[in-house]
């Protein structure tokens, strides 16, 4: 399957993007509304057949361009959709020129040096990705790098060190009554780097563990032991999330010690350069961030904060903590972090996999125990990421037909700073591909966050977010709205509905008075005719089975930029004229 949005003249659905486009008024800002885009999947390809349309001919054509380069043909879409971040995928030379990058190698070398089988990393090379980074500082995006720290693999070679096993169920407890000299792959020379900006080479004295003996061809858990440099004694980080396994610092591959001070001292000077070669860097994702010391992770980004460009917007963080109690997340952003970071919202993805697929009956319940609902300025909400698509470690994908209210739900409600998943924008490949979400129509609700999803927020579910509520709303059907006033185009209001019911249902909202006499229309398409608004203000708003119907006024300001919008493109496939000449024809096309 191709990711093939058309760069080049960028037209989507024979609509033309150049800028983003402007709000009629300056009655609201727009900043507020944030949405991120994952801008990859697990399986997507380094090198895209991307569409490009011949400004002269018409003629569409393919070309093969790198990840970096194809995001940076994108740009202008995602503004025009009104992203305000990328996510791109680890950009680090990694284990071989097909890892996703989390199989890390060196975090100096962004695809410079001749290593690992290749120059560049599966994403391209470092000139494309600094390329990509300069056109997102220009169309004002911001890039969040995802910061791969927890871990070192691909080494250079093999050392002994003093090492004892562990129980993997619980690494506090030894399975050695003493420690052995073990044979482990620890030693990173960056020989193909040179020393090029940094001197600093890795050995068993940088890591706390490993899972592999080469002497004894033996695949377990093995703790270094011993002293650091600074005289305090080798161990797990003490200060890491949780108590699953006992302690859960070591997660694969040789696990890296910040308990050592040189490994901190090599990884703040990376944030620093990295932050001068790649100036469009305005974020980081914290990956794994469950499993190395937070102390750590609270340095890291003080000393990221105190670096950046102070007259630049706040530097972001998230982190990819792997917990479903958000009140354990929420005092992690708070004692760890003093509110400077956000997370990802893991039990609202959970509860919205659970009403996919028919465990959770209730759809009032969605919110329940979320960390949009306890942190919303601090969540970050999703519907799939790369973990969580099929066939992953942590999988939990969203059933397709569910995936429009579960976007719906992230997208257009004040909680929460949405992340959107490229594969739900442009299709999935791998061994269970998706065609994109929504019946391509994502687009529209990603538009309308930008456009409609502000103001004062009423829903019939609220009571639900308590278990003490008594529950009077229909369980199979919910609706929220938004509305804000406009300088110049008075009352803009926009109306939700969900419904998990095998039947259609129908909500009697009451939009305001000032509405009286509009007709408002489903942004979807998918439900019928149009709501008349009447006199007092009230319209009965329809949805479809197991739909979901979005709607407002048919004439609001920018309406028509969301009303055709739908992926993927159909792009013309001859010249938009009355007649083609034999001028403009493909050779093989010519009589």
């Amino acid at each position: 399957m191709k990711n093939n949005l058309t760069g080049g003249q960028n037209v989507l659905n024979g609509r033309q993007f150049g800028s983003a486009s402007v709000r009629a008024d300056n009655s609201n800002d727009l900043s507020q509304n944030k949405t991120i885009l994952q801008g990859f999947e697990w399986f997507s390809p380094g090198t895209i057949t991307s569409i490009e349309q011949d400004p002269d001919t018409g003629f569409v054509k393919d070309q093969s361009v790198s990840h970096w380069k194809h995001l940076t043909q994108l740009l202008p879409q995602f503004v025009d959709l009104g992203f305000a971040s990328i996510w791109i995928p680890p950009a680090c030379k990694a284990t071989n020129p097909k890892d996703e990058g989390y199989g890390i190698y060196d975090l100096y070398d962004l695809g410079e040096f001749d290593t690992k089988g290749s120059t560049a990393t599966k994403w391209g090379t470092k000139q494309e990705l600094q390329d990509l980074c300069s056109e997102a500082q220009r169309f004002g995006v911001d890039v969040v790098f995802d910061a791969v720290l927890n871990h070192k693999a691909a080494p250079d070679g093999a050392e002994e060190g003093l090492a004892i096993r562990v129980n993997p169920k619980n690494r506090l407890k030894n399975l050695d009554t003493k420690p052995r000299m073990i044979e482990a792959w620890t030693k990173f020379n960056f020989d193909a780097r040179q020393g090029r900006y940094s001197t600093m080479k890795y050995n068993n004295s940088h890591f706390s563990g490993v899972d592999w003996d080469c002497k004894q061809q033996e695949k377990s858990i093995f703790k270094f032991v011993g002293k650091r440099p600074d005289g305090t004694m080798k161990d797990w980080a003490d200060d890491v999330g949780g108590s699953e396994n006992g302690n859960y610092d070591f997660l694969m591959f040789a696990d890296v010690d910040f308990g050592n001070d040189e490994v901190k001292q090599d990884v703040k000077r990376w944030a620093r350069w990295l932050l001068d070669e790649l100036p469009g860097i305005r974020g980081f994702r914290l990956d794994a961030a469950k499993h190395y010391s937070s102390r750590f992770q609270r340095e890291f980004v003080d000393h990221v904060k105190s670096y950046a460009d102070e007259s630049a917007r706040e530097f972001f963080f998230v982190g990819e903590y792997w917990m479903p109690d958000s009140k354990v997340l929420n005092a992690h952003i708070d004692k760890t972090f003093s509110g400077k970071v956000h997370m990802f919202d893991i039990k609202l993805l959970y509860n919205l996999h659970d009403i996919s697929i028919g465990r959770l009956r209730d759809l009032r319940k969605v919110f329940v125990g979320s960390l949009a609902s306890i942190n919303p300025s601090r969540a970050v909400t999703f519907v799939t990421n790369h973990d969580t698509q099929e066939t992953q470690s942590l999988a939990s994908p969203i059933e397709p037909w569910f995936i429009p209210h579960a976007y719906a739900l992230i997208l257009l409600r004040s909680e929460g700073q949405p992340c959107v998943f490229w594969g739900d924008m442009y299709g999935t490949d791998g061994p269970q591909p998706r065609l994109p979400a929504c019946g391509g129509r994502l687009v529209r609700l990603i538009k309308a966050r930008q456009l409609f999803a502000y103001g004062k927020q009423y829903d019939d579910f609220s009571a639900s977010q308590t278990s003490s509520s008594p529950f009077t709303q229909d369980k199979e059907c919910i609706f929220w709205q938004r509305g804000w006033q406009s300088m110049t185009h008075g009352h803009i209001g926009l109306v939700v509905l969900a419904s998990i019911s095998w039947s259609w249902k129908k909500r009697r909202v009451n939009v305001g008075s000032q509405c009286a006499g509009q007709i408002w229309t489903d942004l979807m398409g998918w439900a019928w005719s149009g709501v008349l608004i009447d006199k007092h203000g009230f319209g009965d708003f329809p949805v479809g089975a197991r739909s979901i119907s979005v709607w407002t006024w048919q004439n609001a300001p920018g309406r028509d930029q969301v009303d055709d919008l739908v992926y993927p493109p159909e792009p013309d496939l001859v010249p938009d004229t009355d007649e083609v000449t034999e001028e403009v024809l493909p050779a093989e096309l010519r009589t």
